[in-house]
């Protein structure tokens, strides 16, 4: 019954309420069970009576003379004018109650466990660079647990998330590798590139660049993609799945003519979908996915 005493409003009437019914029952139950004896009661149990009363009433003294326990309800009550929430548990309540504003300690500067995209995916960017030769199997774009953070933190942080663009991507695998290749240009570390050497005095670059290097981002010339086509032109079947044209644009393109010409359409139909995404930088990640960066070295 104690808890019932500590349950406000009116707790503690509630339960002599409650004790009264049941002590009523108990005295039925047990005179049905004893055969319903006469209820004249004799002088030598009344005086017993008296003494089990008298014994019951000082225990009941010496309790109250105790240590009082606070109450549940006053102990609700007291919280709740000191605006805290009582959760029933000292270690619980403590932690609830350490900030007024639990939703503002979320928001927290000290909270933001998100790492940076440079110190997420620099390993997995230089696994998936075929200068390094890492195996499929060893790869973190192809650990799905891996796959499903990585997501998560570029829909947080990377601008290229929601710019996909015309490419069709089918598997997870592809479309991170896809992604990590532009991040790696925005680190300053494009995959399949190998640093630039220092130029002697006197020397030009191979493709004629005579500004001292050469440009990775602009849109490929008419004379680029003549170049690509001589060093693709046995192997435009595998390009088909990466440059992303429409079915019906490619059926059309290969109905006719032999590996050159049908190479060099799709080259130069790629270049007017992708417009400035058409640059050596991206046909460099194209040929490095499909590891085919080999045949366009010295082409840029």
């Amino acid at each position: 019954f104690k808890l019932i005493e500590e349950t406000p409003p009116n707790g503690k009437a509630f339960a002599l309420s409650v004790k009264s019914i049941l002590k009523r029952e108990q005295i039925w139950i047990g005179w049905k069970n004893e055969g319903c004896p006469s209820f004249v009661i004799k002088k030598e149990e009344i005086k017993q009576e008296d003494t089990e009363k008298k014994a019951a009433e000082l225990e009941s003294k010496k309790e109250k003379s105790r240590k009082r326990k606070i109450p549940l309800g006053e102990m609700m009550k007291r919280d709740h004018k000191a605006k805290k929430i009582n959760l029933g548990n000292k270690g619980l309540t403590k932690l609830w109650n350490l900030s007024p504003d639990n939703l503002g300690a979320c928001k927290a500067q000290e909270r933001n466990f998100l790492p940076s995209l440079e110190s997420f995916f620099e390993e997995a960017i230089e696994e998936i660079d075929p200068r390094n030769k890492v195996e499929d199997s060893y790869k973190k774009v192809n650990n799905g647990e891996w796959g499903w953070r990585a997501l998560r933190l570029m829909s947080r942080r990377s601008q290229h998330f929601f710019l996909l663009g015309n490419s069709q991507i089918s598997k997870l695998p592809e479309y991170l590798e896809m992604m990590l290749g532009k991040m790696a240009n925005d680190f300053g570390k494009p995959i399949g590139m190998d640093d630039p050497e220092p130029e002697k005095n006197g020397d030009t670059p191979a493709n004629g660049d005579t500004n001292g290097a050469s440009n990775m981002s602009g849109k490929l010339t008419d004379d680029q993609l003549a170049t690509l086509t001589e060093k693709l032109a046995a192997h435009w079947k595998a390009l088909i799945p990466k440059l992303g044209l429409p079915t019906e644009k490619v059926e059309e393109l290969s109905a006719q003519g032999g590996d050159i010409d049908i190479c060099l359409k799709l080259l130069m139909a790629w270049a007017d979908q992708e417009g400035e995404g058409a640059s050596p930088d991206e046909i460099s990640y194209i040929l490095g996915g499909l590891k085919l960066a080999h045949l366009i070295e010295g082409v840029f």
